[in-house]
């Protein structure tokens, strides 16, 4: 049907519950060139404690028929983990890949409230990367808060920009430095701009503003002195273009209230100079005193003298002025000097000679001391006027205000003025008001530019800090405006910034909204608007959001909005959410979604719906798409005791309604019935009619205008006392049936048909009018920042205000610049590239994609109908088969069925008559069993043992007395009562009387419930009386939910389920169990819980409270500590970070050390396996691990190299340890702690301060802040802790990020080494895993398989050849001191002279083990020794092979006696089973590591009895050996003392060397004597369960009692003899074995042989 090969593949997985762990594929493709496929997860885990995690990642490949586009990759991935208490991480990856060009965006970043860092790397084809490295810190623990922001960015050829802004701020002192460096660019490489205030003392406050722009400094500094009596105000300004600051000073000096001095100095100030001083004196007479210089104002030694004079009637003022010695102003007026309340008011008039001029004058002074409400001080106003010429001072220093201000005026109202003040505004309770203007216009006196700043801020403990700044400067009509603002209030945040040019008012404005009056703060409104020129308000960029959230019990609504507009997009492009949740009432539940994407290149909105309402008797669904109405249904039932019904409607795919109605009446009466809504009077009908015990019969049939068809119907009846059938079918009525059946799926073919073709046309409008609108988004933000960028640039007034300005000026119009020039050509590239593929889509979609798609839904629908049709006319077909058959053979069917009837009836009969004979039977025979029971001997042995066990006097009356204590103290007669009922019970019960116990112990219920009822009245009686109230809980109620009600009680407090959640109060189940989760079989082994470390390669340290650190030192030191009692100290030596050594130390000064060779010593002297002292030991395992340890609750089990050590210690040492493993308090944050106490941040501070030697030198630790927990993983660390990884699953229960981190540190490449180090890092893991009872399992890349001829991987299968020229002997010594002289005697000898028959036979390469056994452990002893065992020390102190476990003697005979019997049932059982440690021991020796190409055998000796097992143990336990010691190709050899020994046929026992299951060999023979006589002669007077174990598994036993019989020659021959025979039972035969590599644990693999093939090894020809 199709041209071209189709393929749809989609799966999905998905979760439920509180976590979300979901994975979807989705693969199409339409022949070679035409291919999709999509392939993504989503985890989300939100617990309220724990690690909230958030997992977004899919990759989209397309396969398309272009050149220039043909594969095109898209990768998306976006991670955000953040772990209790801990920082957040967000990864973010956005790549697009289009054939080989390569667009990618990468960010990566870990951020919390005291640090965060981000790296960001855009990457685009053709252009060079761009990388921007952002890094922040926040320090708020000390006195004074500091944090910094250092942005790092790489562009270009080797071009870097580094940004850094740093602030501290304290009580008294904010310091602020901005600082950009550019190296690569000429014109700009370094700018640096700081910013420091102070306020050394209550009035003081210093400020410094230093801008430093590639060398040219400039700087401002100034001093403000809030005083009544010593104001101070001095303003310094240099830049390069100055030689000499210019400065802004003015001091004042009030030493009383009578008398004043003022200095007010300019200096360098555009060539204006002034220095001047004013002084006031009132004390008597009034004196005023001015001296200035200033140059350019004409004044050189410009002094002024008024001073009042007695004249007669009254005072004169006279005024005398002189410049350069000349007379400038002369001349005298009134005075008049009075006082009102707190104001001195000092004026005058009269006539004043200036220069030749004779001018009116009038002055006048005020000052008022201000002592009234909160604000203290004074304030001073002076205006002097003479001819046309006015000046204005006014002075206000108060406790609450600074103000300073001047003004100047000519003729003309031509006036300059300068004004400062500060003001602290405390009118409104609670609110703290800060206000500060400065405005300066000196026009007048030749400065050009106006300069005002305001800045008002408002602290409340009410409402939020508000902040506003204006900065204004005007200059020959010119505007230039700065505002901030941030004026939050309770349901509003607006803020904004504000730049107002000449030619444009550039705006960033937000406004947050959302009610105060509601509980919850819904709706939430917001909105983000961009102006580059708000004169112009449709050039707005927006951003708006609305979320909204409402609901009560009954029912709960949210919804959201997004828009975003652009002048460039038209229509706001807006996405609209809304949801609901209903409950109308208890039992119906009522839910809506819509969801609208609306935009003009849409077309129209795109608007989806779904409607689900449901309760038991009703339902209604509607889910409609923006394409189609995918289902429209609606249906109602009802269930009654007689009546079940119910109706449903249903339309798909927009097509007729259908009904169906089904009904069940009496459960006899049953009809389904189903139709076309619209067309009644068509419907097929299914009617039954069900009464077992007269009729059952079925009807279908077709009701076409009330008239019935029928299709086919059956019925069962009883008649006369048989039961008789009627049944028929009716071919025309089926055939009509399957007709209008065709007729239908024609009518959903076509509807398929038009579907698709309704959905193409929509695609492809949509593809017309959508053009790549980010185009035109660029192209505008382009043009407006091309055209900002211009206006600064020519702004010729901007330059002329300040160089300094203009410098950073210049630097924001480079820094556009370069930001434009590199990020252009990948704007240019990334449009040019989805503009092309878009036009090609387009092209491609109406010429091949388009009558594809029509090809395929009209091949789809045809095939639909093709199918039905063939599977009706099939069914058709068969039923028209069945039909004739029934009618042709009607009778015959008839017959049967009576017949059937009839055999039903007997059986029944037959039945029923069995099941009443059984019954009684049955009753008969447990009647006779429990009479059995009664008989038997134990029941009466029981019965006694219950009567000797009856309770005694002396306990009555122990019972009596604490019950009559316990009544005097019970407060209420209810409690007593309860006592009273539950003695008498407990009475009757102890002495065994007969009484009816369900009746007594429901009265002890009763009186119970009312002695707790009457407490609780008693409480509350008695706790009313301190004023205790009770409180009143209740569950949360949830919109939707009918709340749960619970009894009420009085009082305020009120418990909200939804606020526990919001604040993660509620406790986390999964959380909880990965705490408290068991760790050991054994619960009393954990109590108090142990703490667990590992050591990977030395250097990396995970403590034990789940910290890394990774230190690379060389010098030993300690790792643990027992600070408290010092009863043990483990350290480690390294070298450059490698482990040399691990060295426990006891109290006493016994050290113990494992070398990296595997080798230990014991007070530093080499020394074998064991080492076993007074309080420490050190083994070796026969897993091949080492270890050691102290009796005071320290282990610690290495590799045989050191690479992977894990340490143990009791949890009794809870925070008393110290050591780079931690001080194991469960507190992770304290882990670095030092010798002295103290917290240190650093692990260089931490890892130096326990070195044991000062010579050695401070190790500097590799900083861990770019070796992140989630970042991307080296293939290595991939390969062990991805997740396809094995170990993988673990992380849900053990945290594995420490170790994902040190792999990352310690894996740099995909080197071996790598691997090893990744492969380490893993078993260590996974050791913490398996100690902890948690399943672990390592890759397999990580362990091969070294026992064979060449390293195996795991899974691989290979053929062995035995013999080769390799033999492991393993010898197993119980340790008991009845083997000690069999050991030396026999085994050590024996086991040279083994060797040497080897050695003669070619047999060069041979192991041997040493193995003890003790009943001490459950493992075996490992010993170091040579082949010979010469150099082992095997040390046989055990009294005996079983650990016995001894009764407790309490005294009492009978105690004593039933104690010690329960004790030796124990011990019965554990000999009879072999449960005691001598067994483990063995079952664990062959852990060995033993060669798949060696030749094997074993040599036991034992030198006590073995006791008798039980028969099926013992016989399971040989069978599985002896098929075990089989397919190994292991042979067994057992030395035993044999003293009871006994043979026949004429020979001496005291000849028998040993002997087999079926022979002898004697003393002198070369080789065993198979004859099954002189075999059945021999026998042992007593039984020995290890020489039957010996026997069954065809191994050889030798009787150390005939060694010890013999003179010292036949004994030389005796160990002759019995190595000939061992080594030609090693080499009698050739074995071919098919071994395969298993996996066994984290640390080793091992070869499992199986013998395939076995032939008698040829003798050699002398």
């Amino acid at each position: 049907m199709l041209p071209k090969k189709g393929i749809l593949d989609a799966s999905s997985t998905y979760t439920e519950g509180d976590t979300v762990d979901d994975t979807y594929r989705i693969k199409s493709s339409y022949g070679d060139d035409l291919a999709f496929e999509l392939v993504g997860k989503l985890q989300v885990a939100v617990p309220n404690k724990g690690l909230k995690k958030y997992v977004d990642d899919y990759t989209m490949n397309i396969r398309l028929p272009f050149e220039k586009a043909h594969d095109i990759k898209w990768v998306s991935n976006f991670v955000y983990n953040q772990p209790e208490n801990q920082a957040a991480e967000i990864t973010l990856l956005e790549s697009v890949q289009v054939n080989a060009d390569l667009y990618k965006f990468e960010s990566n970043g870990k951020y919390d409230l005291k640090n965060g860092n981000t790296k960001l790397k855009i990457i685009l084809p053709h252009v060079e990367p761009v990388s921007i490295d952002a890094t922040y810190k926040v320090d708020d623990t000390k006195e004074k808060a500091s944090g910094a922001v250092d942005v790092n960015a790489r562009y270009g050829k080797g071009k870097t920009t580094s940004i850094t802004i740093q602030g501290a701020s304290g009580q008294k002192e904010i310091d602020l430095t901005f600082s950009a460096n550019s190296p690569q660019n000429e014109k700009f490489k370094k700018f640096e701009m700081k910013f420091n205030t102070k306020n050394p003392s209550p009035d003081t406050y210093n400020s410094l503003i230093l801008i430093d722009a590639d060398g040219r400094v400039y700087k401002s500094e100034g001093v403000v002195v809030y005083s009544s009596s010593q104001p101070i105000f001095d303003l310094k300004y240099s830049s390069p273009s100055s030689p000499k600051p210019t400065r802004f000073y003015f001091k004042g000096m009030a030493p009383r209230s009578t008398q004043g001095r003022m200095e007010v100095k300019i200096e360098n100030c555009k060539n204006f100079d002034l220095d001047s001083t004013f002084e006031v004196n009132f004390d008597k007479d009034l004196v005023v005193k001015f001296h200035g210089n200033a140059e350019s104002l004409g004044m050189k030694n410009y002094n002024v003298d008024i001073s009042s004079k007695d004249a007669g009637n009254g005072k004169r003022l006279e005024f005398n002025a002189i410049n350069d010695n000349k007379n400038v102003l002369s001349g005298s007026t009134s005075f008049i000097s009075k006082q009102e309340g707190p104001k001195t008011i000092i004026e005058g008039s009269g006539t004043l000679k200036v220069k030749d001029e004779q001018k009116p004058a009038n002055f006048k002074y005020i000052r008022t001391v201000l002592t009234e409400g909160n604000e203290q001080g004074v304030e001073t106003f002076v205006n002097v006027a003479y001819g046309d010429r006015n000046h204005v001072a006014e002075f206000r220093i108060t406790n609450l205000e600074y103000k300073t201000s001047y003004v100047y005026c000519e003729e003309k109202k031509q006036c300059a003025h300068a004004e400062v003040n500060a003001k602290l505004i405390t009118t409104k309770p609670g609110c703290l008001q800060h206000q500060f203007n400065a405005g300066f216009d000196l026009r007048k006196l030749g400065l050009a530019t106006e300069f005002g700043l305001q800045v008002a801020n408002e602290f409340s403990d009410k409402n939020f800090p508000q902040y506003d700044m204006n900065l204004h400067v005007n200059r020959e009509n010119k505007k230039y405006h700065f505002h901030v603002y941030s004026q939050p209030e309770q349901g509003k945040f607006p803020a904004g910034i504000m730049l107002t040019f000449p030619q444009r008012v550039i705006a960033l404005e937000s406004v947050v909204q959302y009610p105060t009056n509601k509980n919850l703060p819904f709706p939430i409104r917001g909105e983000i608007s961009l102006y580059p020129d708000k004169n112009k308000p449709q050039s707005k960029t927006a951003a708006r959001f609305n979320f909204d959230v409402t609901g009560n019990e009954k029912q709960g609504e949210a919804s959201a909005l997004i828009g975003f507009s652009h002048p460039r997009i038209g229509k706001e492009a807006l996405i609209k959410f809304r949801g609901s949740l209903n409950r109308p009432n208890d039992n119906t539940i009522k839910i809506e979604t819509n969801g609208v994407i609306s935009h003009s290149c849409l077309g129209h909105d795109r608007e989806a719906k779904l409607f689900l309402e449901v309760n038991p008797v009703h339902i209604k669904l509607l889910m409609d798409t923006p394409l189609v109405k995918v289902i429209d249904l609606e249906g109602s039932a009802t269930a009654k005791d007689n009546l079940q019904q119910a109706d449903l409607v249903f339309s798909l795919l927009e097509g007729k309604p259908v009904s169906i109605y089904a009904v069940a009446k009496d459960f006899q009466y049953y009809e389904f019935t189903t139709g076309y809504k619209d067309e009644s009077e068509r419907k097929l009908s299914v009617i039954a009619n069900l009464n077992p015990e007269k009729r059952v019969d079925v009807s279908v049939d077709i009701v076409l205008h009330k008239n019935k068809k029928n299709i086919v119907h059956g019925a069962l009846f009883i008649e006369d006392n048989l039961i008789k059938s009627d049944y028929g079918a009716s071919k025309d009525n089926f055939n009509y049936f399957v007709g209008a059946l065709k007729k239908d799926l024609g009518v959903l073919q076509e509807r398929i048909k038009n579907i698709g073709e309704k959905a193409n046309d929509d695609v492809k409008k949509t593809l017309q009018r959508v053009e790549p609108t980010y185009k035109q988004l660029e192209q505008a933000y382009r043009e407006d920042l091309e055209k900002l960028t211009q206006d600064i640039s020519n702004d010729k007034t901007l330059k002329e205000i300040s160089e300094a300005l203009h410098v950073i000026t210049k630097v924001i119009v480079k820094l556009i610049d370069d930001v434009v020039t590199i990020f252009k050509p990948m704007a240019d590239k990334f449009a040019e590239t989805v503009s092309l593929v878009s036009q090609k889509i387009s092209e491609m979609y109406e010429k091949q994609i388009a009558p594809g798609l029509k090809q395929l839904y009209t091949n789809v629908a045809a095939m639909i109908q093709a199918y039905f049709d063939g599977v009706i006319d099939a069914a058709a077909h068969f039923a028209a088969i069945i039909m004739d058959f029934f009618e042709r053979h009607k009778p015959e069917l008839q017959e049967l069925t009576n017949i059937f009837t009839e055999i039903f009836k007997d059986v029944t009969r037959i039945v029923v008559a069995q099941l009443k004979e059984w019954r009684v039977q049955s009753g008969q025979f447990i009647s006779n069993m429990f009479e059995q029971i009664k008989e038997m001997p134990i029941v009466a042995l029981i019965k006694e043992k219950w009567q000797e066990l009856a309770v005694p006097e002396q306990f009555m009356g122990i019972m009596n007395d604490a019950y009559h204590a316990a009544r005097e103290v019970m407060p209420t007669e209810e409690t007593k009562t309860f006592l009273d009922v539950l003695r008498n019970y407990a009475q009757k019960k102890l002495r065994q009387e007969k009484f009816d116990e369900q009746k007594e112990l429901r009265i002890v219920y009763e009186k119970l419930v009312a002695a707790v009822t009457s407490l609780v009245q008693f409480v509350r009686q008695t706790a009313g009386q301190y004023g205790i109230t009770y409180p009143n809980f209740s569950y949360a109620s949830f919109p939707g939910l009918s709340p749960v009600s619970m009894p009420s009680f009085k009082g305020s407090a009120g418990w909200s389920l939804l606020n526990q959640m919001l604040q993660g109060d509620v406790p986390n189940p999964w959380i909880q169990f990965k705490t408290y989760r068991p760790r050991s079989l054994n619960p009393l082994d954990e109590v108090p819980a142990k703490m667990r470390a590992v050591i990977i390669n030395g250097m990396h340290i995970f403590t034990f409270d789940g910290r890394h650190l990774t230190f690379p030192g060389t010098c030993r030191y300690v790792l643990a500590h027992d600070h408290i009692d010092r009863n043990f100290t483990l350290i480690s030596q390294l070298q450059n970070g490698h482990p040399k050594a691990i060295i426990l130390e006891d109290k006493s000064g016994i050290t113990i050390e494992l070398k990296e060779n595997g080798q230990v010593a014991l007070n530093g002297a080499n020394h074998g396996y064991p080492v076993i002292e007074k309080e420490v030991f050190a083994f070796r395992e026969s897993k091949g691990r080492i270890g050691l340890g102290s009796l005071y609750g320290l282990m610690v089990f290495c590799t045989s190299k050191l690479e992977v050590c894990y340490v143990e210690v009791s949890g009794f040492y809870h925070g008393k340890l110290r050591g780079l493993l931690g001080d194991g308090n469960n507190e992770p944050y304290d882990d670095f702690r030092i010798p002295n106490g103290k917290i240190v941040s650093t692990e260089s501070e931490f890892g130096n301060a326990y070195k044991l030697a000062g010579s050695c030198k401070p190790v500097e630790t590799p900083a861990h802040d770019h070796h992140q927990m989630h970042m991307a993983l080296p293939a290595a660390c991939e390969a062990v802790f991805g997740g396809t990884s094995p170990l993988r699953p673990l992380s849900m229960l053990l945290d594995n990020h420490p170790f994902r981190q040190a792999c990352i540190h310690a894996c740099g490449d995909d080197s071996p080494k790598s691997a090893q180090e990744a492969c380490d890092l893993g078993r260590g893991y996974a050791t913490l895993a398996q100690t902890g009872l948690l399943p672990a399992v390592m890759p397999s890349h990580c362990l091969k398989c070294t026992d064979a001829d060449k390293p195996r991987e795991i899974g691989e299968i290979y053929d062995v050849k035995l013999p080769t020229k390799q033999a492991d002997i393993i010898v197993t010594v119980e340790v008991t001191e009845s083997t000690e002289k069999m050991y030396k005697d026999i085994i050590v000898p024996l086991v040279g002279q083994v060797i040497d028959g080897l050695k003669s036979k070619r047999i060069t390469d041979v192991k041997v083990y040493l193995v003890g056994i003790t009943s001490h452990y459950p493992y075996p002893i490992i010993y170091d020794t040579d082949l010979k065992l010469k150099s082992a020390k095997v040390q046989f102190t055990d009294k005996t092979r079983y650990n016995e476990v001894k009764s407790i003697q309490v005294g009492d005979e009978r105690v004593d006696r039933y104690t010690e019997f329960f004790v030796n049932i124990i011990k019965n059982l554990r000999l009879t089973f072999g449960i005691h440690n001598v067994m483990f021991a063995y079952d664990s020796v062959f852990d060995l590591p033993l060669r798949a190409g060696a030749v094997k055998h074993l040599i036991s000796a034992i030198g006590e009895t073995c006791q008798r097992q039980d028969v099926l143990a013992s016989s399971l336990r040989s069978v599985v050996y002896g098929g075990f010691f089989k397919n190994l190709g292991l042979s067994y050899s057992l030395i035993k003392n044999t003293p009871d020994i006994k043979i026949g046929g004429g020979k001496d026992v005291n000849q028998v060397v040993g002997f087999s299951k079926h022979g002898v060999l004697l003393l002198g023979d070369k080789k065993q004597k198979e004859t099954e006589t002189l075999r059945s002669t021999l026998h042992l007077e007593t039984y020995d369960g290890c020489v039957d174990f010996s026997q069954d598994t065809d191994g050889y036993t030798f009787s150390a009692t005939t060694f010890q019989s013999c003179n010292p020659a036949q004994q030389k021959q005796y160990l002759q003899t019995a190595a000939t025979s061992i080594v030609n039972r090693l080499l009698h035969e050739n074995l071919v074995e098919a071994c395969t590599c298993s996996y066994v644990d984290v640390y080793r693999a091992r070869s499992v042989c199986v013998i395939k093939e076995r032939k008698e090894a040829a003798r050699r020809r002398k």
